[in-house]
């Protein structure tokens, strides 16, 4: 079983945004949303 951390990502006066890394990983999983989705509007915007 892969272990994983909680992390906070943003927290307001209404709500808070987490994440989570797995062990072993540089970047957590919406570090890796948000470079996933800018290589993708990269891409795109370069066709």
């Amino acid at each position: 079983m892969t272990k994983a951390t909680i992390q906070s990502v943003r927290q307001t006066e209404n709500a808070e945004l987490f994440t989570i890394c797995f062990e072993g990983e540089s970047y957590t999983e919406f570090q890796k949303f948000i470079i996933k989705g800018t290589e993708n509007a990269t891409h795109r915007r370069n066709r």
